[in-house]
């Protein structure tokens, strides 16, 4: 399932560990979104409805897998630990999440 994963680990030692999140995943996001809006917009209510299934394909497939490293990083985040770096709009430098490897294996 790592094909569906929003996120990788580029990075791991004894103190931290190191996500990287796939910029894609936002565009692709987006791009769902801009099929919904078009199928309303131009009345064409099978690409309204492929939309709403892509839409869904994305909840079920992308955020479930991204739940649980949501919860480390809100947990790590709520005592400061977490160092962020990089866009999550940018391909060359993408969002960057180092966490302690405490909360990584929690």
């Amino acid at each position: 399932m790592d094909l569906f994963k929003p996120y990788r680990q580029i990075e791991a030692s004894d103190e931290f560990v190191v996500y990287e999140f796939r910029t894609g995943f936002v565009y692709l996001l987006y791009a769902i979104l801009l099929i919904i809006g078009a199928g309303y917009l131009f009345h064409q209510s099978v690409v309204s409805y492929a939309g709403v299934g892509l839409m869904l394909l994305y909840l079920c497939l992308v955020s479930t897998q991204y739940r649980s490293l949501s919860k480390k990083i809100s947990q790590a985040s709520a005592e400061a630990t977490v160092e962020f770096s990089g866009s999550k709009w940018s391909f060359t430098n993408p969002l960057k999440v180092k966490i302690p490897n405490e909360y990584v294996h929690r």
